[in-house]
């Protein structure tokens, strides 16, 4: 229920959605988003999961 994001590769991939407060843009978005199968919940976006093994090596 906001205008703007810090995530914007979250609205980029489609896991989010802006829509603001607008009570018919929000059901509408919520329904087509119910309906959609095609989102690729295995994207990394933020790296594959190992930066705190990084980190400590790093440190080491």
């Amino acid at each position: 229920m906001r205008d703007e994001t810090e995530w914007v590769e979250l609205v980029e991939y489609g896991f989010n959605k802006l829509v603001g407060a607008d009570t018919a843009q929000i059901v509408k978005l919520v329904n087509e988003t119910a309906e959609k199968t095609d989102i690729d919940f295995l994207k990394r976006l933020y790296g594959n999961g190992d930066a705190g093994e990084k980190i400590i090596e790093n440190l080491r």
